[in-house]
């Protein structure tokens, strides 16, 4: 693959009617003109994507249908703004999730994200959480009981 074609690639996503000129232009002109363009195009996406492609390396997102689901978890960030929504589909939870990480990563507004789609889904879940005092706080006792908190060493409500 040529570089100037590696590097719209990674404009496609972002800038898709850019991209395909661009490439026409690169592949009709010759020595100065291929140079100019490459130029042309190392300057558009370090405006469009705000980074310098060569200092980090820029995965290209999958295509926003292949981001969402029926559950709604968040936002695809590409390149450092929203892009597609993320979803799961049913056929792709798994019978068994465990969320770690280090302090501040955001794992508690995950689990929270995932229990609101469960519920609404009507879905059963169980959660034995390290925090439950904070889960508890996020998450409203329901109105129609379908939500029972119990917390290991205290009696079930």
């Amino acid at each position: 693959m040529h570089p100037v074609e590696e590097k719209l690639r990674k404009l496609l996503p972002v800038k898709p009617r850019k991209a395909d000129p661009l490439w026409k232009y690169f592949l009709s002109g010759q020595g100065q003109e291929r140079d100019e363009t490459d130029g042309l195009i190392d300057i558009i996406l370090f405006q469009d994507i705000q980074k310098d492609f060569r200092e980090k390396i820029l995965l290209e997102p999958p295509e926003p249908v292949l981001c969402s689901g029926e559950y709604a978890l968040g936002l695809v960030i590409y390149p450092d703004k929203p892009f597609a929504p993320f979803g799961l589909r049913e056929d792709e939870w798994c019978k068994h999730t465990l969320i770690t990480g280090m302090t501040g990563t955001g794992k508690t507004n995950t689990v929270y994200q995932i229990l609101k789609e469960l519920k609404r889904h009507g879905k059963p879940f169980l959660r034995i959480p390290e925090q439950s005092a904070t889960l508890i706080r996020l998450i409203p006792p329901p109105e129609s009981g379908a939500i029972r908190h119990l917390i290991p060493g205290n009696p079930p409500p």
